[in-house]
């Protein structure tokens, strides 16, 4: 609040009783909550007006306050976004593998495209960025950036399509940026983005992770009878991503068995799995509580590179059953019996 004291109300605007604004210097009242007050105009109490001042430049009902946040503001904690922004707000520190920060913290929503529309604040914008920068959502980013409109310390403002500009953080425009490039298909997982992507724009080139344990929409995991999470299967979690061809599972875009290999999974889709060198030989190649499974060709051969899946003995393991309903035994080698 201003220094200064106490008057009463007198001059232009200033009626008789005492000024429940403040005063300017020619003992003019600026009553409360009126447009005659402003940023430059503020006070109470016929305290003489101030201008209001960093860190609370914006004069609310004659108290300087900071202005609420917006997306793109500087945060430290989730609280202080979520006051303004909303519930689902959020202050970001940095991407996932720590080489992008985001300076000073970055207020912003995350999941904005979870709806198939742009879900960001008037003044924002909806960015998916690709997973190369080891971003696991889509979030908002403080929009209409330019000359006249530079963005705070820390941020670059980038052309993101026809008349749309935002401010991202610099570093992503680092040309030594550790990006998440290299390809890790049947990799341990517990986030999407740490099944990283072939080189930049390469066919496909999303990765995604089955996780460990069934998971809910929510993002809640599915119990098993036993009140503890369900199993899929894929002790660790593995790395993997939908495929069209075999080029599609590999780093480079072309094609390598041994590094990853496309299967059909459904009549509609396939996904990316992990070559192996031994077929129906064990571990093989692949990660400890996986095999080596084989593949056979139309005539009943056996193909020299099989595919890292799972044990049988695993938790979440299983052999389904044969034609005529019997259980498939799981064996010891952690094949199931065909």
């Amino acid at each position: 609040s201003a220094a200064g004291g106490s008057a009463v109300g007198g001059g232009a605007g200033g009626g008789s009783g005492t000024c429940d604004g403040c005063v300017l210097a020619n003992g003019t009242c600026q009553p409360r909550g009126t447009t005659r007050q402003n940023n430059n105009v503020c006070g109470s109490g016929g305290q003489l007006c101030q201008s209001c001042l960093s860190p609370t430049p914006a004069c609310d009902n004659g108290v300087c306050v900071a202005p609420p946040l917006r997306v793109g503001d500087a945060c430290v904690l989730d609280a202080q976004c979520q006051s303004s922004i909303g519930p689902t707000a959020r202050c970001k520190q940095q991407n996932l593998n720590g080489a992008i920060v985001y300076s000073g913290g970055h207020c912003t929503v995350f999941d904005c495209a979870a709806t198939g529309l742009d879900a960001c604040p008037l003044g924002s914008v909806c960015l998916i960025l690709p997973r190369i920068y080891s971003e696991e959502q889509s979030q908002c980013f403080a929009s209409g950036c330019g000359a006249a409109a530079p963005c705070r310390p820390g941020y670059s403002c980038f052309n993101l399509g026809t008349n749309v500009t935002g401010c991202l953080p610099t570093a992503i425009n680092d040309l030594n940026l550790v990006l998440d490039t290299t390809s890790v298909v049947g990799g341990a997982c517990t986030l999407n983005s740490q099944c990283r992507a072939p080189v930049p724009g390469a066919p496909f080139a999303g990765g995604a992770c089955i996780t460990e344990f069934v998971s809910r929409a929510d993002g809640g995991l599915v119990l098993g009878s036993d009140g503890g999470p369900q199993p899929t299967g894929n002790p660790g979690g593995y790395c993997s991503r939908f495929c069209r061809i075999d080029e599609d599972c590999t780093s480079t875009g072309g094609e390598d068995l041994a590094e990853g290999l496309c299967l059909g999974v459904s009549q509609t889709s396939a996904l990316c799995f992990r070559g192996c060198a031994s077929p129906r030989g064990g571990q093989s190649n692949c990660r400890p509580s996986y095999v080596c499974e084989r593949l056979l060709t139309s005539d009943g051969g056996v193909l020299p590179t099989g595919y890292c899946e799972g044990r049988c003995d695993v938790p979440g393991g299983a052999c389904g059953n044969y034609a005529d309903g019997g259980a498939r035994p799981c064996l010891s080698t952690g094949y199931c019996l065909f």
